[in-house]
């Protein structure tokens, strides 16, 4: 996108790229912003106001700007800090650059999300982004940090990598959801953000999802209006639980290698689900899409039940079944079987398994002297 702009000149104007360049009239200025990569057409973004801004730069010397309303621009220095780090830690975690020259983000005083990732002009509530930070409450600069690590991580997922069509909705939000908390936890440690996962993300996800009424990740969504249906939290909060799920089981270093290798060959182009798995599966030599069909094509979720049947032998069996906040399910309602990737320690020692059956044993050595 090419876009040409004419506002009063006592305003800013902002848009997802660069202004290349700029003329006067009497009352009004005329802006006409550099070229934009492909991209959807939802994150085509422009803003006209009075704001200020403070800057930074990446490592790599992008150039980070948190636009607010005038008076306001020192109330967002927490929020700039927490912008930086993250966009440095995407940059090597993905093995991708940032492909814009800039990275502007602007606190808006009426905006109904908590935030929107425009490519390049990313547009937040004023809560999410200003705050003293000398006295805030440590709740108010985790959802910050939170929110910031969110939409940048959609500078990848979503901008640079885009879901074919709505019905693949989660790997947008279900993977910002998860990387909120790997990239907050690394920017901002001492946040402990992944106790916010816990009652947050987890909590929400168990609570819909275990109901009879619950939704697979994965719907069909015919018309772009009903995509609206599916911004909830199976998208949001169960996506996210999945993922964290998964990279567990194939390990830090082939899943985020399998993300590199996928957002890298889908670059400015469009992807299903399945097109994820399969660079996982090449990267972590596991089966993927066999694993996680179900998490994303049937709702709910199983309840494990373990029993160590011989100590000796190291025997551990674990049996699967639907869980039901209603009560125990019917034989109709319990017919999914998942795969469900379990990561447990035994003697200090991590063991990785599959439950790929409703009732299964399995031959654990560590069990025997533990």
């Amino acid at each position: 996108f090419t876009l040409q702009m004419e506002y009063p000149k006592n305003l800013i104007c902002l848009s997802n790229m660069p202004s290349v360049e700029e003329t006067e009239t009497d009352k009004c200025k005329v802006v006409k912003f550099d070229k934009t990569p492909k991209m959807s057409t939802y994150l085509l973004a422009w803003v006209i106001g009075e704001f200020e801004y403070i800057e930074d730069k990446t490592q790599r010397g992008v150039v980070m700007r948190i636009y607010t309303s005038v008076g306001n621009k020192s109330k967002a220095t927490y929020a700039l800090k927490v912008a930086v780090k993250c966009l440095d830690f995407y940059e090597k975690y993905f093995s991708i650059e940032y492909p814009l020259p800039k990275c502007d983000m602007i606190a808006l005083a009426d905006f109904a999300a908590g935030a929107m990732e425009n490519w390049g002009l990313i547009t937040y509530r004023e809560v999410r982004l200003i705050c003293d930070e000398d006295t805030a409450a440590l709740e108010h600069k985790r959802d910050i940090a939170r929110v910031i690590c969110h939409e940048l991580a959609h500078q990848w997922f979503g901008n640079y990598t885009t879901m074919q069509w709505w019905d693949n909705l989660w790997l947008n939000e279900g993977f910002a959801s998860f990387m909120q908390y790997l990239s907050g936890d690394t920017v901002e440690p001492e946040l402990n953000l992944w106790s916010m996962f816990m009652t947050r993300e987890y909590a929400n996800a168990f609570k819909l999802d275990g109901m009879a009424s619950s939704h697979p990740i994965e719907v069909p969504v015919p018309t772009a209006k009903g995509a609206d249906e599916v911004f909830d939290v199976i998208s949001y909060c169960k996506g996210c639980c999945v993922i964290v799920m998964l990279q567990s089981f194939l390990g830090d270093e082939a899943f985020a290698k399998g993300l590199s290798a996928y957002l890298t060959r889908f670059a400015y182009a469009n992807t299903v689900t399945t097109d994820l798995w399969q660079y996982l599966s090449q990267s972590s030599g596991k089966d993927v899409g066999k694993i996680m069909q179900c998490w994303t094509r049937a709702q709910g979720f199983p309840v494990i039940q373990a029993q160590i049947v011989s100590k000796e032998k190291g025997i551990l069996r674990l049996r699967q079944s639907r869980y039901l906040s209603s009560g125990k399910p019917s034989k109709s309602e319990d017919e999914t079987v998942w795969n469900v990737p379990i990561v447990m320690k035994v003697n200090g020692e991590l063991v990785r398994i599959l439950l790929d059956e409703k009732e299964k044993d399995f031959s654990i050595s560590q069990l025997k002297n533990a």
